[in-house]
């Protein structure tokens, strides 16, 4: 059991890492502190959900390159739309940013889905999540731009 939680633990703290590169001190005019660490614990948990789908499948189940490659592009992708939200301070590019997120992410379910269903039930907050931020996004985009 110890051995399980410390393998999610260091999935999550690989999630994490690209966070530490971002800066919360040039923070946009309509986050204050509570929202942020709202936010942050929000997207704590979320990435506690998708280590334990990519632990289940690592596991259990051999990877496929589709996988793989769309875990990886997931990755980067997620990992840039916080820098481009919080170092540029880009609606633009972190609504594009956030369109590649749903796209990815849904092409992970459904791989995730193909490997082990009960693994993919994991990522459904991820994708919630991610259309709650595209909402808001646009909204902003539509208000401040």
């Amino acid at each position: 059991m110890f051995r399980k939680t410390l393998i999610v633990i260091l999935i999550v703290i690989l999630w994490i890492i690209p966070y530490s590169f971002v800066s919360f001190s040039n923070n946009i005019l309509w986050f204050n502190d509570f929202v942020l660490g709202i936010l942050i614990l929000l997207e704590i948990i979320i990435l506690l959900f998708i280590s334990t789908s990519v632990y289940k499948i690592i596991k259990n189940h051999s990877l496929n390159n589709n996988y793989l490659f769309i875990l990886t592009i997931n990755y980067l992708v997620n990992s840039m739309y916080a820098f481009f939200l919080f170092n540029f301070n880009s609606l633009f590019f972190s609504f594009i940013s956030l369109v590649i997120i749903i796209i990815s992410s849904t092409f992970l379910f459904i791989e995730s889905e193909k490997i082990d269903r009960d693994s993919s039930i994991y990522l459904i907050p991820y994708m919630t999540f991610n259309f709650y931020l595209l909402i808001t996004i646009i909204y902003l985009l539509i208000h401040y731009s």
